[in-house]
């Protein structure tokens, strides 16, 4: 008997799971397209199976299969390559050690579990059509199943917006749950030997994961273990860096806080209300120790290597990533140049082409030109949104400084903590506002998409991606710009009224007497981990917590005893844009690894212990917590590899700009060079003349 979710019969396999209920078919218009659809399926060779849902017998799956005659006839129509069909290699990789592997990356033949799953443990190449090539093919059939008289009434995707189907997905492979007998599938191997968190440092099976999930997860799932891999010795220089500045910084190495602590310098008042008190320098002490550690000669060294580092793991991406074409047969892998249906029912004009010699349809470029204009309108709007909430939050830390500078209830607050609350609080409501945005901007970025109505799909999906990457840049590093580079550059001098009733007194917002660093910091620490708790919770209980609804509304107690495909239907749906939204959330970690290296080392750790956690949570989401993805290969990471490259050379010029502007650290050297009194460095550097 097979592992695989078959019909009846126990034979045939189950290739996809359409759903429909009796009572959306309430008129005979809706009844007929209904059954030209599943006419026109049976036309086409595929097979069918309706049975009932066993909680509500209005909901009816039809299960459907593909026989091997019409998924080799149909995967060359659709230029779909079957992996016994067009291997010629695989070549050999380096076993890992065994503290890192699994019995899936070291295989052993006499282990009794090998036998029970022969093809998964080799990792040799298929010699059968594996399941997720039978799902791409189905889907591309579905895609295009004439079922109406009208031009656009064709497609699954239609049929469901029109509520004649409610639903339509792939099965996975069988349970996920571990047996002790019997032949094992390709989802139960997963979770055990990577979708576990006791597999945190065991070496990825992607080889297994391309089998089951297709390349675009797998080059996805390699590149996020190759991140991973490189961050570790980022990390530990990350370390040493800290502890040289924590071990360093109550020795004359670190005069400069010594100074400030030492200092009776009193600092003209920043507000400009009756009464403002004054602020010793010295109350600065805590905070010039604790900017010493962040701001001192190791950490220059350690932001050059940063730099070098992000170039190298660049380059030696692209060679992992041309291993991986050969060892999965991408080479041939190309975009495809097939016409979205979407385009070619708004496309009315056609023209001749010279180069295959047939009649096109084309969109006049006046309008393509039209929906580009409102695409950057409607971007550069949601731009300036963003940019004027980071504007609102430096108001509040201003405006949340006056008002502990009025106070006289809490004395040690308003005078010694101050701007450190301001910095805290400030932080936690700009990592506010990202998670709002990145709600937000998602789906606008899709209906503008959905607009300029692209060609082919490739260029569709490249046009998405450069539209989150710039929305997701502005929503999450414009604060972090604004402190590293604009903060207190606007401030004139004590007693300047005019600037406190301009643009929200924005002018009076200024670091404290050591430096921006530590307001940097602070602000980047609190972005990380907001973003590391808040993505890792929503996606490890927000689809349980769905499936629990579901489960509770139709009245399901055991999900063992119903089939696979009625609990597969209780599970959250597996999003179409699900990798471009860990490669984005991936790759703005990648910027802040980068951009504020110097201001922040702490960066590295925070990333490194955040990935192997995300890698585990996702490799989990995917094969326990959602349905199956429809598989898709590509060459390559395609538009993110571009911008990729465009963040590391961005981090170069960011980190150089941090070095000569933001921190004191130049300053200093250069003072310490020119003069040789040390202990009149603040004296010379806080004075307006």
């Amino acid at each position: 008997m097979s592992v695989h979710p078959t019909f009846k019969d126990g034979k045939r396999l189950i290739d996809f799971i359409l759903v429909y209920k009796l009572s959306a078919l309430v008129t005979e218009e809706l009844e007929t397209k209904f059954k030209r659809f599943i006419s026109t399926i049976e036309i086409l060779g595929l097979e069918y199976e309706s049975e009932s849902f066993t909680a509500d017998e209005d909901v009816i799956f039809i299960k459907i299969h593909a026989p091997v005659k019409v998924i080799l006839i149909y995967a060359e129509i659709f230029d779909i390559g079957l992996a016994y069909k067009n291997f010629e290699f695989r070549p050999y990789r380096k076993k890992p050690g065994t503290w890192f592997a699994t019995p899936l990356t070291r295989p052993n033949i006499y282990d009794p579990i090998y036998t029970r799953a022969p093809e998964a443990f080799s990792g040799d190449i298929p010699n059968y059509i594996i399941t997720s090539e039978r799902i791409m093919v189905v889907n591309q059939i579905l895609r295009r199943v004439v079922w109406g008289d009208r031009q656009s009434e064709y497609g699954l995707h239609r049929l469901i917006k029109y509520k004649i189907l409610t639903d339509a997905f792939p099965l996975h492979d069988g349970n996920y749950q571990w047996t002790t007998t019997g032949p094992l599938n390709d989802r139960q191997l997963l979770a055990m030997y990577w979708g576990s968190f006791s597999c945190w440092h065991k070496k990825q099976p992607l080889n297994l994961i391309d089998k089951y999930f297709g390349t675009e997860y797998a080059l996805y799932f390699a590149w996020v273990g190759m991140y991973i891999k490189y961050l570790i010795p980022a990390a530990v220089l990350s370390t040493l860096v800290l502890l040289y500045g924590f071990f360093t910084m109550y020795t004359d190495l670190n005069y400069q806080s010594h100074a400030i602590c030492k200092t009776r310098i009193v600092m003209c008042p920043r507000c400009h209300f009756k009464q403002c008190p004054v602020e010793a320098l010295s109350n600065s002490c805590y905070m010039a120790n604790i900017n010493y550690i962040f701001d001192n000669w190791c950490a220059v060294i350690f932001s050059a290597i940063m730099s070098l580092w992000a170039t190298v793991f660049m380059e030696l991406w692209q060679r992992e990533e041309s291993i991986l074409e050969f060892q999965w047969n991408l080479k041939n892998v190309k975009h495809s140049l097939i016409l979205r249906p979407e385009f070619i029912e708004v496309a009315k004009h056609k023209k001749y082409c010279p180069i295959t010699d047939k009649m096109h349809p084309y969109i006049p470029k006046i309008k393509i030109t039209t929906r580009y204009v409102v695409t950057i309108a409607s971007l550069a709007l949601l731009l300036f949104i963003v940019i004027l909430a980071t504007f609102g939050v430096m108001v509040y830390h201003v405006a949340v400084h006056e008002a502990m500078a009025k106070s006289y209830s809490f004395p040690i607050v308003t005078d010694r903590y101050r701007n450190m609350i301001g910095s805290f609080s400030g932080a936690i409501l700009t990592g506010i506002f990202i998670f709002i945005f990145k709600a937000i901007y998602g789906k606008v970025a899709i209906l503008l998409n959905d607009m300029e109505n692209h060609r082919t799909q490739h260029s569709y999906n490249s046009a998405f991606i450069y539209k989150c990457y710039a929305l997701a840049f502005a929503n999450n590093y414009s604060a972090a710009f604004y402190i590293a580079f604009f903060k207190g550059k606007f401030y004139s001098y004590p007693g300047d009224l005019e600037q406190f009733n301009y643009l929200g007194g924005i002018q009076t917002d200024i670091c404290d007497p050591t430096g921006c660093l530590i307001d940097l910091a602070i602000l980047l620490i609190i972005i990380m981990i907001f973003r590391a708790i808040g993505s890792n919770f929503s996606q490890l209980f927000k689809p349980k917590l769905k499936k629990r609804m579901l489960q509770k509304t139709y009245k399901i107690n055991d999900l063992n005893a119903i089939p696979q495909w009625e609990n597969e239907y209780l599970l959250p749906k597996s999003e179409d844009f699900f990798m471009i939204e860990e490669y984005t959330d991936m790759v703005i970690q990648y910027g802040f690894v980068n951009f504020f290296i110097m201001g922040f080392p702490l960066a590295p750790i925070l990333a490194l212990l955040n990935n192997i956690s995300e890698l585990r949570v996702d490799a989990l989401k995917v094969t326990k917590n959602f349905r199956r993805p429809i598989p898709v290969k590509v060459a390559g990471l395609g538009a993110w590899f571009a911008i990729l490259q465009a963040t590391t050379y961005i981090g170069v010029v960011t980190n150089a700009l941090v070095i000569a502007f933001t921190s004191g650290f130049m300053e200093k050297v250069l003072y310490s060079n020119l003069y040789s009194k040390r202990d009149s460095y603040f004296n010379v550097t806080l004075s307006i003349e």
